[in-house]
């Protein structure tokens, strides 16, 4: 949720490629519906000429809307949604808001919201192609995506070999460039349809993962150890749905929105 003049809030959606981290897609609106989304999904494929296999969102109405859905459809995307309570369903999102929120120039309040889109395209095109990010060993979400890692892994490897020829007393051993991580899912750990689908960057050209205004918040409510188990247990069963289905390890998308 982005802050505008007085009691106005914006909401901000993103889909993020999780292998690359690269924001695919965004928009800045006044209301969460399902059109709204299914027209980001809708622009986020048209302008990165290719579409995921999954889809993973949260448990937001608009996710679950029969608009988005049919488009899913229509352009071969199987959809996932995150677990009821469980927060580290959502970790790339969470990730990129609070980098986006705790930006030094980040404003308290926008003017309007076109002032709030123009300052989102902004950030989000500086972060793609300038951000260092620490989960890509500190390779920008442009050079991942766009395949260029190897070619800039060369040049940094270059700068280390000729910081290591003048002063070689300063090093245990030669300095070597890292490559990236070469895993990337959601709870890529566990046997699911995501992990399948996360695997490589060659197998997986692109991983998405689409955001807006989260609402995983447990509120006021006490739950008893047993309910909690009961309830752990149903979220398990509705995830086998998705975790039966083979799809090949072409890439994956996810779905979320950003709520203060």
């Amino acid at each position: 949720m982005l802050h505008g003049p007085g009691k106005h809030t914006y909401r901000l959606y993103t889909i993020l490629d999780v292998f690359s981290r690269k924001v695919v897609g965004h928009r800045v609106e006044n209301t969460e519906t399902a059109a709204l989304a299914s027209a980001l999904i809708r622009e986020a494929v048209a302008g990165n000429k290719q579409h995921p296999t999954v889809l993973h969102a949260d448990n937001g109405a608009p996710m679950r809307a029969g608009t988005t859905l049919d488009l899913a459809r229509t352009l071969g995307i199987t959809l996932s949604y995150s677990r009821p309570r469980v927060s580290n369903d959502n970790p790339y999102s969470e990730s990129l808001f609070k980098t986006v929120k705790y930006d030094v120039d980040f404003p308290q309040r926008f003017h309007d919201i076109q002032h709030a889109r123009d300052y989102m395209r902004e950030f989000f095109a500086s972060y793609n192609s300038h951000h260092r990010h620490s989960g890509l060993n500190y390779y920008t979400p442009d050079n991942v995506h766009h395949g260029l890692l190897d070619q800039t892994r060369r040049q940094r490897q270059q700068t280390l070999d000729a910081c290591h020829a003048r002063n070689p007393h300063r090093y245990r051993r030669k300095p070597t460039a890292p490559g990236i991580p070469p895993v990337a899912g959601i709870n890529h750990k566990e046997t699911t349809q995501l992990s399948h689908n996360s695997l490589t960057h060659r197998e997986l050209p692109a991983l998405w993962r689409l955001s807006g205004d989260l609402a995983l918040r447990r509120g006021g409510y006490r739950w008893s150890a047993a309910r909690m188990r009961a309830l752990n247990s149903c979220s398990r069963k509705r995830s086998a749905d998705v975790t039966r289905t083979k799809v090949q390890p072409v890439s994956v998308s996810a779905f979320s929105r950003c709520r203060s």
